[in-house]
């Protein structure tokens, strides 16, 4: 071999050692990197009560009879050991039982995306509709479709869970289909209040003297709370007996008003609203919300409009179509922000 080509083989064979090495190395220091950030992005939970946002349960959701229980499983992202503690401790110790408001056209449309993001968090879940669909599974109450017939629909609701599901749950959430919950912001709200005392929370309205809670944003019973309801739910002096209403959130606050229960007040330490009753954006963009639209009139803590509408636990938005849900669901659970390391 003459010397050019032997000078020339040795020149292409240390490029190729040259740039396997630098591969090597740009691997290595990349894997780093990412092992550091996700360790940084996963900075654990302060207190075992103290919920982030950011954090993935992934409960597995099981078929139980006519409803779904949830089983606490090991998340599924690279989160700080004691935050999984103590989501799991926040899962067996404020026990959360989801029912779903929902019908037969809505079901497959709506429902289903509940059953696949949020509702998965809650102990219990079931979905409340007039015919029973064994496979999703879904509830057949005693009473007829339509929104002339909510109030209805709430009763019975609370009537089967009573009967059914009573020492399942400590607090009993009530929520529509195009609803989207955060469960564990929720738990971390109800972690230091009893559920032997008769209160319920949501987002306060107030009509003439009755203080109710909207229907969209949610509300949920304690259990002291849904066991008066029930008790006294077809006494025609204390509650309103006719099914066919459709104020079911003024129905059941003058109801509960009659039996002792609290309208509690839900907003954080910086009276920021936890659950909302409209899109989210309706509040964050200032003058969404006309100044003589109804809400104005009803509300009882008129939220601040802006980023400062609502808290950093957030805990229920309403009017949420099902591919938001699923848009929600990895803003709340999977995205992270970029952190800047040391050094």
């Amino acid at each position: 071999m003459t010397r050019q080509p032997r000078l020339y083989f040795f020149c292409l064979s240390a490029f190729m050692i040259g740039f396997i090495i630098a591969s090597l190395i740009q691997f290595y220091s990349g894997r780093d990197f990412k092992r550091n950030f996700e360790m940084a992005n996963s900075v654990g939970v302060k207190s075992s009560q103290h919920l982030q946002r950011g954090v993935n349960t992934n409960h597995v959701a099981l078929k139980n009879g006519s409803g779904i229980q949830a089983e606490s499983v090991s998340p599924k992202s690279k989160t700080n050991t004691n935050t999984n503690t103590a989501l799991k401790k926040d899962f067996q110790e404020v026990r959360v039982l989801c029912w779903v408001m929902t019908s037969p056209s809505t079901l497959m449309s709506r429902a289903v995306h509940v059953r696949n993001t949020w509702g998965r968090r809650c102990n219990v879940t079931l979905f409340m509709s007039t015919e029973s669909n064994a496979s999703f599974p879904s509830i057949s109450l005693p009473v007829k479709e339509g929104y002339d017939f909510i109030w209805g629909k709430t009763r019975e609701a609370f009537r089967y869970i009573y009967q059914h599901h009573l020492n399942d749950a400590d607090w009993f959430l009530k929520a529509d289909d195009d609803t989207y919950v955060i469960v564990d912001n929720l738990r971390y709200f109800l972690s230091d209040k009893s559920n032997s005392e008769p209160v319920f929370y949501g987002h306060n309205f107030k009509l003439n003297s009755i203080e109710y809670m909207s229907g969209g944003a949610g509300y949920v019973l304690s259990k002291e709370a849904l066991k008066r309801f029930v008790s006294v739910m077809d006494d025609r002096e204390v509650c309103t007996v006719n099914v066919k209403k459709r104020s079911e959130d003024f129905e059941m606050g003058r109801c509960l008003k009659n039996v002792g229960v609290i309208a509690g007040d839900s907003r954080d330490n910086l009276n920021r609203t936890r659950f909302f009753p409209f899109q989210l954006e309706l509040l964050l963009n200032k003058g969404s919300l006309p100044k003589d639209m109804w809400y104005w009139k009803y509300v009882i803590y008129k939220p601040t409009e802006g980023e400062e509408c609502c808290s950093d636990y957030l805990i229920s938005i309403h009017y949420v179509d099902p591919k938001a849900m699923h848009y929600l669901e990895f803003l709340v659970y999977n995205l992270r922000a970029g952190v800047q390391l040391a050094g």
